[in-house]
């Protein structure tokens, strides 16, 4: 084990070495047995190994990012309506019920619309408790000690 690991110590790669071992082990057909040998092969074998994974990779990104952004749209819908429905400082029953039904109609978890409304509580009783009602700017809370 310890001649392994002086082997592997004593003999540098280079950068281009490791790029070509990297691209081999990503472009090899079958079970690695098949490489390119020639410069012009390995090129070649590395331009379209990375046209591959491009054709890949590229539209996998475009459609995490488009569910991504559907779902934060879709949670900033339900956040405006917590906002909406709390204006009057209440929730009341049939606004629960709109609530669940907007829920269902835009296919959030029960656990998430929780959380969302959890926030949007924890926001307003923070604006309520720690602004001034006079100029809507942050007051210093004064905190008694204990005795």
């Amino acid at each position: 084990m310890l001649r392994l690991f002086k082997l592997i110590r004593y003999s540098p790669l280079s950068a281009l070495d490791v790029l070509q071992k990297e691209s081999e082990a990503l472009i090899a057909a079958g079970y690695g047995d098949v490489v390119p040998v020639t410069m012009l092969g390995k090129f070649f074998a590395g331009i379209i190994g990375l046209i591959g994974v491009g054709m890949l990779a590229l539209p996998v990104a475009i459609l995490a990012s488009g569910f991504a952004q559907n779902l934060n749209q879709r949670r900033q819908k339900f956040n405006n309506y917590i906002n909406q429905a709390l204006r009057d400082g209440k929730i009341d029953q049939q606004e629960r019920w709109k609530l669940e039904e907007l829920r269902k109609e835009l296919g959030l978890k029960p656990d998430d619309a929780l959380q969302l409304l959890d926030n949007v509580l924890r926001r307003s009783r923070y604006r309520e408790t720690d602004m001034c009602p006079h100029y809507h700017k942050p007051q210093a809370v004064k905190h008694k000690k204990p005795q």
